[in-house]
């Protein structure tokens, strides 16, 4: 083995990545979607989301990979999944375990059982 170091320059006129895009990026499209779903659109398309956001759907399915993982990352937040179950189940979500909600919150943000 060498012990040559490599050296990377980047290249003239090509802005140097900046640290911490992508998980401020994943941060507002998350808070767009979780602002849809506090309103009572429990399953937002990631364009709206993205739209809202002011990013690119590229740059959100490139964040997240689907929408399903979009939506199940937003419903994780306390506050969203008060409004999602509040505005399915009103005053009957007493009767409900915490894990029959939680499952009943990812069916309904992701519409697959």
């Amino acid at each position: 083995m060498s012990d040559i170091g490599v050296e990377i320059f980047p290249l003239p006129g090509i802005p140097a990545h900046r640290p911490g895009r992508k998980p401020r990026t994943r941060a507002v499209i998350v808070a767009a979607c979780r602002a849809f779903m506090q309103t009572g659109a429990l399953q937002p398309p990631m364009q709206a989301c993205c739209d809202r956001a002011g990013r690119s759907i590229r740059t959100g399915f490139e964040a997240f990979g689907t929408i399903e993982a979009l939506r199940l990352e937003a419903a994780d937040d306390p506050a969203t999944r008060e409004a999602v179950v509040e505005r399915v189940l009103g005053c009957e979500r007493a009767a409900l375990s915490a894990e029959a909600l939680d499952r009943l919150v990812r069916v309904l943000v992701t519409g697959a059982a």
